[in-house]
């Protein structure tokens, strides 16, 4: 596409003869703010640490609600300087959105796509631990167990279904993903930011490293999605489904577990 053929509009979007392109920042930029996000979980890989998390031990203590109030905020506030080095850039935040506007049809798709998603990965997920024999389960904090409290629950819910789809869509897909789409392509960025995304979550590799692999594909689709609709609601909505399944299901095994049925 030649300079003459090309103008940004105000909302930060490229516009030319080809048709738009998504506005992307500068890489160096949506590496910087990855960092600075996934700073915690970078330290506990760099220090070794990560045999702690998947010490079963280590997740039998019952979590208060001031205690997972004190995460929110903390990762609220980790989320806030993430975007510092984006806000400072000359991209607009905006685009990290995509160009398309939010609508009710985006939410529908979206509710769709993350059913879709979540299918395909549970199944991707059964077909590993099939060939590989091993069904160790997750050790997260993060889940839902027995002793907790409807309280914790509740902030546990929002964490997990509202503030980790809404942080990490912006920062993997909006900001990482288009941003290595300039330099390589639809097809391996969304390869990149997808493995990228399933290693950062350390409490997956720690206990269950087979999960790794429903990680990267579940951050590979929804790239693709995010790609195809140029609008990062649908990658929200579909991450918030996905989220809101699998919380739901260790929700119920929990209850279960709770009242002594076999799970």
């Amino acid at each position: 596409m030649s300079r003459r053929n090309v103008k940004m509009n105000r909302s930060g979007w490229l516009d030319g003869a080809q048709g738009s392109t998504t506005a992307a920042f500068p890489l160096w930029i949506a590496v910087l703010s990855l960092l600075i996000f996934t700073g915690p979980n970078l330290a506990v890989l760099l220090t070794g640490s990560l045999a702690e998390l998947a010490d079963p031990a280590t997740s039998d203590e019952t979590l208060t609600v001031v205690t997972v109030i004190a995460t929110l905020v903390i990762q609220l506030a980790i989320f806030g300087a993430a975007l510092i080095p984006l806000a400072l850039s000359r991209t607009p935040l905006g685009a990290a959105f995509g160009p398309a506007r939010r609508s009710v049809l985006y939410t529908g798709l979206g509710l769709v796509l993350g059913v879709g998603i979540t299918v395909v990965v549970f199944m991707f997920n059964a077909v590993l631990i099939g060939i590989f024999g091993d069904s160790e389960p997750v050790q997260q904090s993060l889940l839902p167990s027995p002793q907790d409290s409807l309280g914790v629950v509740l902030v546990l819910a929002i964490l997990v279904v509202v503030v980790a789809p809404i942080t990490e869509e912006i920062l993997f897909r909006g900001v990482l993903f288009a941003s290595l789409r300039r330099h390589v392509g639809v097809h391996l960025s969304a390869l990149l930011s997808g493995a990228i995304f399933a290693v950062v979550h350390i409490e997956v590799l720690a206990s269950q490293p087979l999960g790794l692999g429903g990680l990267t594909l579940a951050g590979v689709l929804l790239a693709y999605a995010f790609h195809y609709t140029k609008s990062l609601h649908v990658a929200i909505v579909m991450h918030a489904v996905y989220n809101g399944v699998a919380f739901g299901l260790m929700l119920l095994l929990s209850g279960l577990e709770g009242i002594g049925l076999p799970v």
